[in-house]
């Protein structure tokens, strides 16, 4: 019987695979997009049975635009199209999140040995940051069950909530700065 703990990252990664959509256009995407469906989705273009379909979607479609910007020689420093990557400037490495299957200890190793770093785990869940030319070699591993990219999003801004506008405070905002007012504070 699982623990809690244990059912609470079985459906993180579950969840989070739920939510890696496909964008539907193959041809405006162009070839990273296609070589990235090849390889997860196999040569049919259907199912997730590509030989990178353990690291799901978006790490594919990160090292094939990788790949592609390598082969191509372009100088300059890697930019992915997906901004939560290119927030990061991490360039040519990326956050992953893996559920090693069998001796997580071997595994561990196994990823040292190819060059990743911050190699961390607990029970069957290793995170590292990880080469991103090493995806594809990852997603041969037999010891891998699967892999997300270690990306977290924030919606919080400069106005974090809905009061805001309720209030009409927004409209007041471009003609007033705040210049002028003094504000105190008590404290015990």
């Amino acid at each position: 019987m699982l623990r809690f703990a244990q059912r609470a990252v079985v459906f993180i990664f579950l969840f989070s695979a739920l939510l890696e959509a496909q964008p539907p256009d193959l041809l405006t995407r162009g070839p990273a997009y296609a070589d990235a469906l090849a390889r997860f989705a196999g040569t049919d273009g259907v199912g997730k049975d590509g030989p990178m379909s353990k690291l799901g979607f978006t790490l594919t479609l990160l090292y094939s635009e990788y790949r592609l910007f390598v082969e191509t020689g372009v100088t300059g420093s890697f930019v992915p199209t997906d901004p939560l990557f290119s927030q990061l400037g991490l360039q040519d490495r990326v956050v992953v999140d893996m559920v090693a299957s069998g001796d997580v200890g071997k595994f561990v190793d196994e990823l040292r040995t190819m060059g990743f770093e911050h190699v961390t785990a607990f029970r069957h869940v290793v995170s590292a940051l990880a080469p991103i030319e090493k995806l594809e070699t990852l997603a041969s591993l037999p010891a891998l069950r699967m892999a997300r990219a270690g990306l977290a999003k924030s919606r919080a801004g400069s106005v974090t909530s809905q009061g805001d506008p309720a209030m009409e405070s927004d409209l007041l905002r471009p003609t007033l700065d705040g210049s002028g007012v003094i504000v105190g504070t008590l404290s015990d």
